[in-house]
């Protein structure tokens, strides 16, 4: 199917799967750029507050809904009744949402586009979210991605913020800069998915690596040093399956890079924080409260950097701190001494 450059669904609803802080930020934002949205959660009784509150009291809980923005429930209904579809969901469950996604729409010409903002990949086979969507949505949905520094708070309140948006097709991209640019968010192109992937994977797990640092207290100068070394192992994998240096030095891999690695709201650094202040992997991911991204995507990295020959000491590190092989202090000492 071709992208057409009029592309766009005036009277349907944009849907965005994920009831979570990320998804609701999108979800306010669209809605104050004047389109109809519709913010689909799993869980129902949250919707039905929601619905009666007209805010997302347990992950944005002093921004109310603009006018234009609805909740369901219903994930079949949400994806029938509306247009483009932002899949904004724990990567976990990225697949489930494709393949519900995929067997509403296979058999119909949709001219509407699939764009993903979560941050990770297919656990169970490895695959990148774009790689996945090729295998979903042959022909019939374009597909792009959204990522960059945003935190979801800061978004939600209207403070200025600036992400990439990648796809394969230059079209699609333009499509997606003019639906999310506006006011505060500023949307820039790409057309290195692949980059800016593997970018919003890795800098999870290099920010538990600067948790680790801080809650040691080792000080400013080891946490730029680590953030610097941790960017090096960054584009040497990227450039190794195919990213594009200006990737890892932008907004997607250096700029993401250091919000996620030195803003307190990120949950990945919090999870770093309490390990190196002496909790355990469980008691920490109870501190944190929500799902750690970075957590579960330690090991692939470290094969995919051994398929291409590469080296990832920080990875590794965390690695061996997960699985409880060494003792923080040890694992940092080791990444700061090579």
């Amino acid at each position: 199917m071709t992208f057409s450059k009029e592309h766009k669904h005036p009277s349907l609803p944009i849907a965005v799967l994920g009831g979570g802080s990320w998804g609701t930020a999108l979800a306010i934002h669209l809605a104050r750029a004047g389109h109809s949205v519709l913010l689909w959660s799993r869980d129902a009784e949250k919707v039905q507050a929601m619905h009666r509150d007209r805010v997302n009291y347990h992950y944005i809980p002093d921004i109310p809904f603009p006018k234009g923005l609805e909740v369901s429930a219903d994930l079949t209904k949400t994806i029938e009744t509306t247009g483009d579809i932002v899949v904004a969901v724990p990567s976990i469950a990225v697949n489930a949402i494709f393949k519900q996604i995929a067997s509403q729409i296979r058999h119909k010409l949709v001219n509407r586009c699939l764009i993903c903002v979560s941050k990770g990949l297919d656990q169970a086979r490895g695959l990148f979210f774009h790689q996945l969507a090729a295998e979903y949505f042959t022909t019939n949905m374009p597909f792009a991605i959204l990522s960059g520094p945003s935190f979801a708070l800061e978004v939600a309140q209207g403070k200025p913020t600036s992400v990439m948006a990648a796809a394969h097709d230059p079209l699609v991209v333009q499509h997606v800069v003019r639906s999310f640019s506006y006011n505060s968010l500023n949307v820039f192109p790409s057309n290195d998915i692949i980059g800016i992937e593997l970018a919003s994977i890795m800098k999870n797990v290099l920010a538990i690596a600067v948790g680790f640092c801080d809650g040691l207290e080792l000080g400013y100068n080891t946490r730029s040093a680590l953030i610097t070394q941790g960017l090096a192992e960054m584009t040497r994998l990227g450039l190794a399956i195919g990213g594009k240096a200006e990737t890892f030095t932008g907004l997607a891999g250096l700029g993401d890079l250091v919000l996620t690695c030195t803003g307190h709201l990120s949950r990945n650094r919090r999870f770093g924080l309490a390990i190196g202040q002496g909790k355990t992997c469980e008691q920490a991911y109870d501190i944190v409260g929500q799902v750690v991204e970075g957590f579960y995507h330690v090991d692939w990295l470290l094969q995919l950097a051994k398929q291409q020959n590469v080296m990832l000491p920080i990875v590794y590190a965390v690695q061996q701190v997960l699985s409880n092989k060494l003792p923080v202090q040890t694992a940092l000492k080791t990444i700061m001494s090579c």
